[in-house]
């Protein structure tokens, strides 16, 4: 759904949810942290499922789904032999995200949006990169998409400390991304600089507020 149309279903309403998605590794950080420097609280699903990890009723899930070598000595989820798991398989990669990870995060969420609408702040940012895949983008009155030269993303990638075949690996997890983009009210190619960012997510908040006045 588009910005017009969106301005339209909400019924003059003054304070917006904006989705944030896009390619793995191609600044979508960067660009919330824009976001909150013009006013907007911003939700982290990243950080929500770090400490969604760390209670004893996930583990326990995930280590029965994975087997008990995805847990470290001190007995705590390691995302990282997760990921090496689940981006090989498919179905345990559907059944944790479905079954584990989405029902918790969707609770999060909702206490988030409450927070914010009982707050002052007229922007809220999903920064969630599976709001397609968990259906949760029909709570969102626009959406951004992220993405960046492919060379970025790679020296990124590095930086983190994966190997050569785990952003592709990350990329097939995120399904349909031509069509979520197509969808998009907004597209930052994160090619430039952070004032680029800046200005455009300044100009996107400018009219999307005023459009739902």
């Amino acid at each position: 759904m588009k910005a017009a149309e969106k301005a339209s279903r909400t019924g003059g309403a003054k304070k917006i949810v904006i989705g944030l998605i896009g390619d793995v590794c191609a600044g979508k950080s960067t660009v919330a942290d824009a976001f909150r420097r013009h006013g907007a609280q911003v939700y982290d699903a990243d950080k929500h499922v770090h400490e969604i990890y760390r209670q004893a009723d996930t583990i326990e899930q995930v280590k029965k789904l994975l087997g008990a070598e995805v847990l470290d000595a001190s007995g705590q989820v390691d995302r990282k032999a997760v990921g090496r798991i689940v981006f090989n398989d498919p179905a345990k990669l559907e059944k944790l995200t479905k079954e584990i990870v989405f029902p918790r995060t969707t609770a999060a969420m909702k206490q988030a949006l409450e927070a914010f609408h009982a707050s002052e702040a007229s922007a809220l940012l999903l920064d969630a990169p599976t709001l397609f895949e968990s259906g949760r983008d029909d709570l969102c009155d626009f959406i951004v998409y992220v993405t960046a030269p492919m060379e970025r993303r790679a020296e990124w990638a590095r930086a983190r400390g994966w190997d050569a075949n785990e952003l592709s690996r990350r990329d097939a997890r995120l399904s349909r991304q031509s069509v979520k983009r197509w969808r998009a009210d907004l597209v930052i190619d994160n090619k430039g600089t952070i004032e680029d960012i800046d200005r455009s997510v300044s100009e996107s908040l400018r009219k999307w507020t005023a459009a739902l006045k």
